[in-house]
């Protein structure tokens, strides 16, 4: 399982600090935790994380969960 932080603005994904349009280029994740440390190191907001089966013939689709999304306060 391939974990990766995506812009929910433009759409790139994280990459060591900088963004990439190409998800293989993006940095991966061992966990979620490990995903929530960088949030908070690069102070990013308005992301989501992209869980990413391992490629194969059974791969379906990506799983993305929003992260960070700190909106108008009700």
């Amino acid at each position: 399982m391939r974990r990766l932080i995506k812009s929910l603005r433009t759409s790139e994904y994280l990459r060591y600090g900088q963004w990439t349009t190409d998800p293989s280029q993006a940095e991966h994740f061992a966990d979620a935790g490990k995903a929530i440390d960088a949030c908070l190191k690069y102070h990013l907001t308005e992301v989501e994380l992209v869980l990413q089966p391992n490629p194969g013939p059974e791969h379906g689709c990506d799983t993305h969960v929003r992260l960070f999304d700190y909106g108008a306060a009700a």
